[in-house]
């Protein structure tokens, strides 16, 4: 039976990262436009490469230190909580952006 439970949850981790790495190509093609979409794509991965070869040494260090799995996955769970509060203000940055003026805006996305 666990069997069973396992390969649900793979297949349900599976679709949901095949979406978000779809979605994730489109929406930053709606962002930012064909024009820049390549450079803000090798940005985005070079970002996520350091971000694994950063966060994932520290996580273990941290493990090291306190001894404690629990507490690394505290700290895993509060970058994903912060990532997510960052996205919640989303809408903010988009009213701050259409409230400007054409001038001032930077020329991403332009």
């Amino acid at each position: 039976m666990g069997a069973v439970w396992q390969a649900a949850v793979m297949g349900v981790w599976g679709c949901a990262a095949g979406m978000f790495y779809g979605l994730n190509n489109l929406l930053m093609t709606r962002v930012v436009g064909l024009r820049c979409l390549i450079s803000v794509y090798g940005a985005r991965n070079l970002l996520g490469a350091l971000g694994f070869f950063i966060v994932g040494p520290v996580v273990g260090v941290i493990r090291d230190v306190s001894g404690s799995y629990a507490v690394s996955m505290w700290v895993l769970a509060s970058l994903m909580s912060f990532s997510f509060f960052l996205w919640l203000l989303m809408p903010a940055a988009q009213a701050y952006e259409s409230r400007q003026e054409p001038g001032e805006r930077s020329s991403i996305g332009a």
